[in-house]
């Protein structure tokens, strides 16, 4: 006899305010061609899977809120009829503490669940993790389209599996577990934990009892003290499959957790609410049931902390701004849509802030560093009304610096693998307390690595930075208690690029500039600041060094106000000097033997020497 098993994995949602986004649609589809290691078994029989999950938020209905639905369209992509296909769905719930998990089923309803062993969510795992506490809820998955054939718990007892859940996997072994019989063929018995031979009925449900009835089968009539739930197996039985055909697998997870309800009485409230899920999809009610929620005016989209359509690293700063500001809640799931929310007021101080309510992204009540998740969740998503057209804003000036973190320049990276360097602010106010910007590189050159993504590195200042191109980054910092000072550069961000010595060799130079940038002051208003533009420039292969180099004298070296330059019979046709950070100072075409060089800066400088069509760098020391 052909057959397939095809196991598909589940995790159905654990709270409905923080598990699949309501309102929304996911759809995804694989095969069994490039099946990994624990599925690849000799004879896999090639299917497609086509999985499409969503859930709704209504205003009026509380059951279809705390639902998600999944439809898996199944397709046998081989020439093989298969006369006997089974499904199954492999669901690790982790209610809370998953140390005190209890499994059960309902064949009648197609429906298997989760509860919880006492009515304490959490003492097994002494607090740790995210825990439900007292009258912890029940999750059930029910299929909804086709017949439950069977239901399977893997479990521990004690702290060891049994023998008949133990590998190795097998084709066999896997269409046992899909028939309701343990890995070895053995058949479940309805009682204890199901693996007593020659004792009580054979059953392809583990655990079919109402866990409220002491008379039937259930973890709590049997008193598993030392259970430890693991996954759980609901199957289905299509029978014949030909070549070409799909078949469908309806079925919805649910959240039940009625107020005052203790952990069995929410098993009693999750049947009545199976029930009545089962009748609005046979009765193809489900959307009508539905009324959607709408919000018209100064709607809040979770991220977008300073409402401007979209979220960015721009809103670091509307957070710092509003620390700790608190305000109602709203109730509702987080998503990417409008929501409806009561106004917290007007920030008095930063006037891109016209209402409080927007720096809530997570719904708690309080602005905190929390909320920022929420912006790196739904980083670069935009409101339908954004306007992406924005003029981009190159302003040039010595307020921010690209610096490498070791000191030295940047005209002598060719040797180098890795470059580390510094996004460095040189601000010309003391009252300076946040910084937004775009970086603009040619990733020919540097490939980035280790982005900064973790917003707060300390309690005085906020530090962020995302690639949103291959070529781009946003950053931005607010200074919470940090002074700045107008003498010493403070480093907004670090950066850690490889190099690509070959590509630098084959171009002339290459630059890194800054764009968009943004500050602001402890009183709210918004200034302007500019940025060096940096320059990189290979250093000259001594193979293709030309033969009139020895004839360029530089002298004296270090050198004061006049730096005087001897090229013998070379006309000199071009003479450039750049700072430390590859910013062009002076321009000389057809150089004189002085170059007034009073104006410069002391420290290390390069000159770029151009002649009979080639280019050489010497290095120069102006001290003061």
């Amino acid at each position: 006899m052909a057959y397939m098993s095809l196991c598909m994995a589940n995790t159905p949602l654990v709270d409905p305010s923080e598990g699949l986004i309501p309102q929304h649609m996911t759809w995804e589809v694989y095969n069994t061609l490039l099946a990994g290691p624990s599925f690849n078994i000799a004879g896999a029989i090639p299917a497609e899977v086509q999985q499409t999950q969503w859930g709704y938020y209504c205003t009026d209905n509380t059951i279809l809120n705390s639902s998600t639905f999944v439809q898996y369209k199944i397709t046998n992509r081989s020439n093989d009829q298969i006369e006997d296909f089974r499904a199954g769905i492999w669901t690790d719930f982790d209610l809370g503490c998953s140390l005190d998990d209890f499994l059960g089923c309902d064949p009648d309803r197609n429906t298997y669940f989760v509860y919880n062993r006492n009515n304490t969510d959490g003492d097994a795992c002494n607090g740790f993790g995210e825990i439900f506490g007292e009258n912890p809820p029940v999750q059930a998955v029910t299929f909804l389209n086709q017949d439950i054939t069977s239901f399977l718990a893997q479990f521990s007892e004690g702290g060891v599996i049994p023998q008949e859940l133990l590998g190795p996997f097998t084709n066999e072994s896997i269409f046992n577990l899909l028939s309701g019989r343990f890995n070895d063929g053995t058949q479940i018995t309805d009682v204890e934990l199901g693996t007593s031979e020659n004792e009580g009925e054979e059953t392809p449900f583990h655990f079919y009892g109402d866990p409220n009835n002491a008379d039937e089968w259930s973890l709590m009539s049997v008193e598993a003290e030392d259970f430890r739930a693991m996954p759980g197996l609901g199957s289905v039985t299509f029978g014949s499959w030909g070549p070409g055909e799909t078949v469908v697998l309806d079925m919805v997870n649910s959240y039940h957790r009625e107020p005052g309800n203790n952990h069995l009485e929410n098993v009693t409230a999750m049947y009545d609410g199976v029930d009545q899920l089962q009748a609005l999809y046979d009765n193809d009610e489900i959307s009508a049931s539905c009324t959607p929620l709408v919000c018209i005016d100064e709607c809040v989209w979770p991220g977008d902390l300073n409402n401007d359509g979209i979220a960015n690293h721009v809103d670091l700063i509307a957070l710092g701004f509003g620390l700790n500001e608190t305000g109602p809640t709203r109730g509702l799931p987080i998503n990417w849509s409008g929501l409806p929310a009561e106004t917290w007021g007007s920030n008095q101080v930063f006037i891109d802030q016209p209402d409080l309510k927007h720096l809530d992204a997570n719904d708690d009540g309080m602005v905190d560093r929390e909320d920022f998740r929420q912006t790196r969740n739904f980083y670069d998503f935009t409101r339908p009304d954004y306007d992406p057209s924005l003029d981009e804003t190159f302003l040039e000036g010595l307020d921010v610096r690209f610096t490498r973190s070791n000191g030295s320049d940047f005209n002598d990276i060719s040797s180098a693998i890795v470059v580390d360097a510094h996004v460095s602010l040189f601000s010309p106010f003391d009252d300076l307390v946040g910084i937004a910007l775009e970086m603009e590189y040619d990733n020919n050159l540097f490939d980035r690595f280790d982005p900064n993504e973790f917003p707060f590195n300390n309690e005085s200042i906020g530090r962020f930075d995302r690639d949103v191109t291959d070529s781009t980054i946003q950053i931005s910092a607010y200074f919470f208690d940090e002074e700045l000072s107008q003498d010493e550069p403070f480093r907004i961000n670090a950066l850690r690029f490889f190099v690509d010595n070959q590509y630098l060799e084959s171009v002339d130079s290459v630059s890194v500039r800054f764009k968009n940038i943004r500050g602001w002051l402890a009183d709210g208003t918004e200034v302007a600041l500019g940025a060096r533009t940096s320059w990189f420039r290979p250093a000259p292969s001594s193979a293709n060094e030309p033969e009139w180099e020895e004839e360029i004298i530089i002298f004296p070296n270090p050198a004061t106000n006049i730096l005087n330059l001897s090229s013998g019979l070379v006309k000199i046709d071009n003479l450039e000097i750049y700072d430390n950070l590859g910013q062009l100072i002076i321009q000389h075409k057809r150089p004189s033997t002085q170059i007034d060089i009073s104006s410069i800066h002391s420290g290390l400088h390069y000159l770029k020497i151009e002649a009979e069509g080639k280019i050489i760098f010497k290095k120069i020391i102006v001290s003061e």
